[in-house]
């Protein structure tokens, strides 16, 4: 009688990240570091917005995912070419590249019932610095709903950005504020600050996060 093997209880798996060719950080802890404070809903960030990825995000409330895009760039090391690894971080704000995360994250939502919004972060950045206008970034907002009307598309707007005349025309381009405090000097104005993004997005739902800074880069930020 033929004894049936299974790769599964004979095969060996290499497993953990390599630093030749192209990598990036593992999407294997995806989640955990939102329920290990105890929390429900999560901005994913920095992985590719993948099925394999959401479902690891499955049994969370909520989830929105970045569609403003780090990817790792290839640097070549000078006496081993062709063995480059993606040592260096790069950001991918183009007009093409958030549409088509936009597009991805809207088309995820409808099989992943939790994926509730696509989030774009570090937003007036790119406006100022390529010159978007309103009706072009408009069709990042089309993408969003491309598949599902109900994904709702988050932005990113930092207290010091806070000027009508930066965001005049671009209100209804966005569904939610996440509203940030760059220097943690500034929190104290925390309550005036949120004032004023309501004067500028009226009825916009907006979600302040008190502080984002690094102390050891920014001496601004204690």
């Amino acid at each position: 009688m033929a004894t049936h093997v299974r790769l599964a209880d004979v095969g060996w798996v290499w497993d953990g990240q390599g630093i030749n060719g192209t990598w990036q950080l593992s999407i294997f802890g995806a989640g955990e570091g939102t329920r290990w404070f105890g929390l429900r809903r999560c901005c994913f960030m920095f992985h590719p917005n993948t099925p394999l990825a959401m479902e690891k995000l499955r049994g969370l409330d909520e989830v929105v995912c970045d569609i403003s895009k780090w990817d790792g760039e290839r640097v070549e090391h000078p006496q081993y070419p062709g063995l480059g690894a993606p040592m260096r971080n790069v950001h991918d704000g183009t007009m093409a590249r958030k549409v088509q995360e936009a597009e991805n994250v809207s088309r995820l939502s409808l099989d992943f019932p939790n994926v509730t919004g696509a989030f774009d972060d570090d937003l007036y950045g790119k406006i100022a610095a390529e010159h978007i206008t309103p009706a072009q970034y408009g069709v990042v907002h089309q993408a969003v709903k491309r598949h599902n009307p109900k994904t709702k598309h988050w932005g990113v707007v930092y207290t010091h950005e806070l000027k009508p005349e930066n965001w005049r025309g671009f209100e209804d381009t966005l569904d939610v504020v996440n509203l940030w405090v760059w220097d943690s000097k500034n929190l104290f104005r925390l309550d005036e600050d949120l004032e004023r993004c309501r004067a500028i997005f009226p009825g916009k739902p907006t979600r302040a996060v008190p502080c984002r800074c690094r102390p050891r880069s920014r001496p601004g930020c204690r």
